[in-house]
């Protein structure tokens, strides 16, 4: 979802029968769980951050961890190779990757859950509330969480009713200030996330019928390769190639036709050398990607001086803006120089009101 409310991407699937979080929802629900010891089946497109999300609070929670993709695999491979026990007696090698039965605590994360066959999932369903699997013991404590993605999704089947009744079932959606704030922590280019406030409604395209559309890990794939090409300075037809590739024909277009633009404003040595003379873009989505490329620079103290000069010549929101995407990039590389302090004391207001608006129209 966007800023603003508006549903992001297609209608999931399942919004008419299960509630849809964002992905900071998600986090906080799935904490609530595996607190609870409660199994859990998150439900989303390809690309959301499914994976990513359970693995994170999961670590975090404290437990111990374990991860299985059941994509590939086979009933032997969960209940074990078999074994000869004494001359007339037979059992089954206990799998490795399965967790121990006295791991205690732990978190078991079975992702791609309904890319396999039905057989599969009839054994798969067993450690979720019995706590063994064929002949094996699991963890007493230990959580069950599962992710799939939605049953119009070629290669995934639909699943049972003996394996649905043993999860809570949820849907993960893509939001666009989740992705930013977690965008400015992972490198990803300023050009890619100022396109995508300006276009929000692109940031999860996905369409089951087409080889490439726009979501969370095209977007995060494309902007590792233009740092790459950026920095080797290919040519303009190269990026098209990668952006289209990765995100599809239409949204890679219109990323072109935008970032031909940025490319010819966004001047980050121009405004570093000449904080207090550089020009301002009038157009607030290139002014946006002013900001988000200078935010990259903020870390070193001598260029965050500069960028205060600059900040300073700002639209209010816009100083605001760049400040936030600053502390999210660099943390306490900012927030501990005095020019930031400085600035933070004018602006008790920053602290109290949540009303900001950072998706700007052309």
């Amino acid at each position: 979802m966007s800023r603003n409310g508006a549903q992001i991407g297609r209608k999931p699937p399942l919004q008419d029968e299960l509630i849809t979080l964002k992905m900071s929802e998600c986090k906080a629900f799935l904490q609530i769980q595996i607190e609870a010891g409660q199994p859990v089946f998150l439900w989303g497109d390809p690309g959301v951050g499914k994976t990513e999300v359970i693995r994170r609070v999961s670590v975090a929670s404290g437990r111990k961890y374990f991860e299985t993709r059941l994509l590939g695999r086979d009933v032997v491979d969960l209940y074990g190779m078999p074994k000869n026990i004494g001359d007339d007696q037979s059992g089954y090698r206990r799998p490795a990757f399965i967790p121990p039965a006295d791991a205690g605590k732990c978190v078991w994360f079975i992702d791609e859950v309904n890319r396999n066959n039905m057989q599969m999932l009839n054994v798969a369903l067993q450690p979720v509330r019995d706590k063994v699997i064929g002949e094996h013991q699991l963890p007493s404590e230990m959580v069950t969480l599962v992710a799939g993605n939605y049953e119009d999704d070629p290669g995934v089947i639909r699943t049972s009713s003996a394996f649905n009744l043993r999860f809570k079932h949820v849907c993960v959606i893509p939001d666009l200030d989740d992705w930013c704030e977690w965008a400015a922590q992972n490198e990803i280019e300023p050009a890619v996330i100022a396109f995508l406030r300006l276009h929000p409604e692109m940031l999860h395209l996905f369409d089951p019928k087409l080889k490439s559309s726009a979501n969370p890990r095209t977007w995060a794939m494309f902007s590792e390769s233009l740092t790459v090409a950026l920095r080797l300075q290919v040519t303009e037809r190269l990026i098209e190639a990668d952006v289209v590739g990765s995100v599809g024909s239409a949204v890679g277009r219109q990323f072109m036709t935008f970032f031909q633009i940025y490319m010819a404003n966004i001047r980050p040595d121009d405004i570093l050398k000449n904080p207090t003379t550089a020009r301002i873009p009038d157009n607030p989505s290139i002014l946006y990607a002013v900001c988000g490329a200078l935010a990259y620079h903020s870390g070193d103290p001598v260029k965050f001086s500069a960028i205060r000069k600059y900040a300073e010549r700002l639209p209010s929101e816009f100083d605001t803006l760049l400040m936030h995407m600053a502390v999210g990039k660099h943390g306490k590389k900012v927030t501990a120089t005095p020019q930031y302090t400085a600035w933070a004391a004018k602006r008790p207001d920053l602290f109290t009101n949540s009303s900001i608006n950072w998706s700007f129209a052309a």
